[in-house]
């Protein structure tokens, strides 16, 4: 499922706890760059548990965006399933 081009829709929880990360973010949607029709974006629902000490949520005062202990690793690492998943 993909929706229009002027949205996307990336749904994140991290420790249960909706956030928002560009980096997996876009991570997640370079994958799909082949399979989409040109400018559409996917619908991901997207849960991780990780380790608290690899999640810093004192980014944004809400606390809605997150950042990551070694975070090119972590949207590497999340890229490679998505592709797998995909079965690219």
């Amino acid at each position: 499922f993909c929706t229009p081009k002027a949205s996307s829709a990336f749904v994140l929880f991290i420790n249960d706890r909706l956030v928002e990360s560009a980096p997996l973010r876009r991570a997640v949607e370079s994958v799909y760059v082949d399979t989409l029709p040109r400018g559409a974006k996917p619908f991901v629902y997207l849960s991780l548990e990780l380790p608290g000490p690899h999640v810093d949520v004192n980014v944004h005062p809400t606390k809605r965006e997150v950042a990551f202990l070694h975070e090119d690793r972590l949207c590497d690492a999340l890229a490679r399933a998505t592709k797998e998943v995909l079965g690219s």
